[in-house]
């Protein structure tokens, strides 16, 4: 992007919440005026095949550092909710 864009525009991508990260990768080495910058969107825009992976991950680790997490029947519910949510999204961004 222009660099006389970058600050500006991860100014308005991480005002999206905590998990909306953008970061200054550098100048762009082929074209002269832009700068490389990486952003990251929060989980608050995953849908349930993401955040189903998500957790499976998170469950997965703190169970190999021996944290204790909820049951699966828990997690699968926690799961199932957010499908709830991401259906009823995908209905009112298609009104």
């Amino acid at each position: 992007m222009p660099t006389d864009a970058v600050n500006r525009t991860i100014e308005i991508w991480q005002s999206n919440g905590v998990g909306w990260i953008a970061e200054l990768l550098g100048e762009c080495q082929n074209i002269k005026g832009y700068s490389n910058v990486r952003v990251y969107y929060g989980s608050s825009a995953y849908d349930t095949k993401e955040m189903s992976r998500f957790i499976d991950c998170l469950v997965s680790m703190a169970k190999d550092i021996g944290v204790e997490t909820r049951p699966q029947e828990e997690l699968d519910e926690l799961i199932k909710e957010w499908g709830v949510k991401d259906d009823s999204k995908n209905k009112e961004d298609k009104t």
